[in-house]
């Protein structure tokens, strides 16, 4: 069956997404075409890079808003300020949420999901620091190793959102000291809608429920899988409304 046949809805308009414009690509550009094996295969690329990941990053997100209710506090304070309601939300309104952004981007300094998904290969011999690399050498980035650099986050074994608030702090730092999406051309070309889909689950668990662990000793530890993912999980009591 033809991609194209079967993307049209039942009332005869077609979706505008990314895979729209693919479709518009092999049209303008028919020598140039992606092929429809290709083109599913780009599509399976884009669901299994940011199901496991995004919902993985949520999961983290929930362990450390209960892990510490009074950065949870700040989250919901933001949010009651902004004064509009999280169904009417728009991407500038989360634009404007910026502890809660900070807090995101903690979680993902302390431990992102993603797989070192980055070998280079060295074009020439040379030292790195006192390690010498030979030419041809493939190198990966360890992704949840270079948040733990005390250089660019003091007491970086410490779980502090407002360290992203620091204007003077960020300046310093080193712009490839936060890579959870990886960096340069080959970075992730989801990490905004990403981050989008957290910060609003996030802000609709709290905005319904009073969220707490079943299990209060529950530790989270990470492990790779798929993905990095915590060892075991624990459940969550949703037991009343949280107005917000």
């Amino acid at each position: 069956m033809c991609i194209r046949d079967s993307y049209i809805t039942d009332d005869g308009t077609q979706r505008k997404d990314c895979l729209d414009f693919i479709l518009k690509h092999n049209e303008k550009n028919p020598r140039e075409a992606f092929s429809d094996d290709e083109i599913i295969d780009n599509c399976l690329t884009f669901f299994i890079g940011g199901m496991d990941t995004t919902s993985r990053v949520i999961t983290f997100s929930i362990y450390y808003l209960l892990e510490y209710p009074s950065i949870k506090d700040r989250i919901v304070s933001e949010f009651q300020n902004l004064g509009v309601p999280v169904s009417k939300l728009t991407t500038e309104d989360i634009g404007k949420l910026k502890y809660l952004d900070a807090f995101l981007k903690e979680v993902l300094r302390v431990g992102t999901p993603t797989i070192d998904t980055m070998p280079r290969s060295a074009k020439s011999t040379h030292n790195l620091c006192d390690l010498k690399v030979l030419k041809g050498t493939v190198v990966k980035v360890g992704l949840n190793a270079v948040g733990f650099r005390e250089s660019d986050f003091p007491q970086a074994f410490e779980f502090k959102p407002e360290r992203w608030l620091d204007e003077e702090e960020c300046s310093r730092r080193n712009p490839f000291a936060y890579i959870p999406f990886s960096a340069g051309s080959g970075h992730c070309i989801g990490k905004y809608i990403a981050a989008i889909e957290a910060k609003l689950v996030i802000l609709h668990l709290l905005n319904n429920f009073k969220v707490s662990l079943s299990d209060k000793d529950y530790e989270m530890k990470k492990a790779l899988r798929f993905v990095y993912e915590p060892v075991s999980y624990t459940h969550l009591t949703l037991p009343t409304i949280y107005s917000v």
